[in-house]
């Protein structure tokens, strides 16, 4: 691992197996990358050979969401630009980065986006590249199982009971299960050829 200057931020970088696959990986608003759908979403990577580049910083209190993710998307694009293959994974408020056109084709991997927002599902409808939507069914108001389901180029995993977190309130060993769910589905897509 390789502490970088993102500029805006700081980040993380992993050296997968060295093919010129890069995923970013866009935090949550409090959601660091060392919390766990986040870091098991890397180690999944890495197992299919991708490098990976963890952006880490959090939404100030009084900051615009939008902008937030728009600086720290584009500065983690920026520092990977010559990397052959890019993917985007993010986590919650990232999921406005779905409407940034340097996205716009590279596959992407939304852990609990907010679908609530019109702007992000318009996004994601939009979208050439292919799409994994991962969220809880008691992730309310964020996860509409509806919209998600209905999206183009999207594979949808809905974990029944998961909150924002994805986890089951109360039920340690089912949030394990949905979190070995999730790391199977990100394994899955990352090894896609293309």
């Amino acid at each position: 691992m390789e502490e970088v200057d993102l500029g805006v931020c700081r980040g993380r970088f992993f050296d997968g197996d060295g093919d010129g696959r890069t995923a970013l990986v866009l935090p949550g608003a409090h959601y660091l990358p060392g919390f766990p759908l986040l870091w098991f979403a890397r180690e999944a990577l890495q197992q299919q050979g991708w490098n990976v580049l963890e952006v880490w910083d959090e939404v100030a209190g009084d900051e615009d969401g939008r902008a937030w993710v728009e600086a720290r998307a584009n500065a983690a694009l920026v520092h990977t630009a010559d990397a052959e293959e890019r993917m985007i994974v993010a986590k919650s408020v990232s999921s406005f980065a779905a409407a940034l056109p340097a996205t716009r084709d590279l596959p992407a991997i939304w852990l609990t986006p907010l679908l609530n927002f019109d702007e992000i599902v318009t996004a994601l409808r939009s979208r050439s590249g292919p799409n994994l939507l991962v969220g809880g069914t008691e992730d309310d108001p964020h996860w509409i199982s509806q919209v998600a389901r209905q999206l183009p180029r999207t594979e949808v995993l809905e974990i029944d009971g998961g909150d924002h977190g994805l986890q089951i309130p109360g039920e340690p060993l089912a949030t394990l299960e949905a979190l070995r769910r999730v790391v199977q589905s990100v394994g899955r897509f990352a090894a896609r050829p293309g």
